[in-house]
């Protein structure tokens, strides 16, 4: 992928910043003892350090998907298995990673500025910083993601399959945005005329999902066979509604700063205004709470943000707070959804179509983990960023853009 000479000039100061971020996270974690999943992933990892077998694959006691472990250990092999060397290779994708976004925004946009501070709310979250030091999973799913978005930005069906088959094989949630492209290539293929490309980027997606189906068959489920799944699966996939409610507070969490810059996108309805109090009933019938295997685990809370309400307002006062970012958060996905909507019936095909979609793909599918958690959340955080970036140029002319 060649980079014009705008990109170029662009690139000096999230180099600095990506510079800066991850010695400052060196400094911080690099040393630190094993912090949580991370003392469970380095036993997993040594396991495929030792050989990639059908065994292997079929019976290894984690839940997540098994293409980080493996990526991993082969960087175990060559510079070393130490918990310290294998934050390192952290440390290496997160940097990849964040130039990966940088370019992704910088296309869409072609603002070196815009481009950079979005790069950086992105690095900023909490999450983010956590996977980018430490041995979790997390930061080969957002690699795979952003490459995945520069594949659709640009419809390239090679780097479609690629990033499709590596973030299905990192994550399953993934597939939220898999099935949001196929849906997209479909329903474009039927509104332009070079139809044999979008059956092609959409057959390149539908393939993507092989290697996954393939270790689905292994493991006669969606997750490993292994002690794990016996004691946290219960039955065939639920919907909680609970992790709905969830996942939508969350978007006045932690996309908070883009409500504000982009408020006249999402807030501009005086009905949804008046109709989101109403709506955010529903929290009253699914609070936020900690999922049942979570409190199996002793944990009493859904991640940073509800530990830090707990600590200020308190836990009498917590779900106040939680329902008040509740109604916050409805107008964005009622609006989103309104104006989706309007450009499926005027058979629009840009790209706020397959963002708005991979919303609304991305609530649909969640609340059918067993398990819900603040950091799965990270996924929505680009796409959100590309929505406001895109939908911004739709508003009616009447409405000034946020300066």
């Amino acid at each position: 992928m060649f980079l014009s000479v705008e990109h170029r000039r662009s690139l000096l100061p999230p180099a600095l910043f990506i510079s800066l971020y991850l010695c400052a996270l060196a400094a911080i974690g690099l040393h630190r003892p094993c912090w949580h999943d991370e003392c469970h992933f380095v036993g997993t990892i040594i396991q495929f350090e030792q050989g990639v077998t059908g065994s292997t694959l079929a019976h290894y006691n984690e839940m997540s998907m098994p293409l980080p472990f493996m990526l991993y250990a082969a960087w175990g092999k060559v510079f070393g298995d130490s918990l310290m060397e294998l934050r390192l290779f952290s440390l290496l994708v997160a940097a990849i990673t964040l130039f990966a976004y940088h370019s992704l925004f910088f296309l869409v946009t072609g603002k070196g500025r815009v481009s950079f501070l979005l790069m950086v709310f992105l690095a900023l979250n909490p999450y983010m910083a956590g996977a980018s030091v430490f041995v979790f999973t997390d930061m080969l799913m957002m690699l795979s993601l952003a490459l995945f978005l520069i594949g659709m930005v640009r419809r390239n069906g090679l780097l479609l399959f690629l990033s499709s088959c590596a973030g299905l094989l990192c994550r399953q949630y993934f597939a939220f945005a898999v099935g949001a492209g196929i849906l997209y290539f479909i329903m474009a293929r039927l509104n332009e005329r070079n139809t044999h490309g979008k059956l092609r980027l959409a057959g390149s997606l539908l393939a993507s999902t092989i290697p996954l189906a393939a270790l689905f068959a292994l493991w006669h489920g969606l997750s490993p066979d292994n002690a794990d799944k016996s004691l946290y699966i219960h039955g065939g996939p639920a919907f909680h509604p609970n992790s709905l409610t969830l996942y939508i507070t969350l978007i006045s969490v932690y996309s908070l700063p883009l409500l504000v810059v982009f408020r006249r996108i999402f807030y501009r309805n005086f009905r949804l205004l008046i109709i989101s109090p109403v709506l955010g009933l529903f929290y009253r019938s699914f609070p936020i709470l900690p999922s049942d295997v979570a409190v199996d685990a002793n944990k009493t809370t859904v991640g940073y943000f509800h530990r830090l309400l707990r600590i200020c307002p308190g836990e009498r006062l917590e779900h106040y707070v939680f329902f008040a970012l509740f109604i916050l958060a409805l107008p964005v996905c009622l609006q989103t959804g309104i104006d989706l909507a309007r450009d499926i019936k005027q058979r629009k095909t840009g790209l706020p179509v397959f963002l708005g979609g991979a919303v609304f793909s991305f609530l649909a599918v969640m609340p059918f983990s067993y398990l819900h958690w603040e950091k799965y959340f990270l996924p929505m955080l680009p796409v959100l960023a590309l929505y406001c970036v895109t939908a911004q140029k739709q508003i009616a002319p009447t409405v000034a853009p946020p300066s």
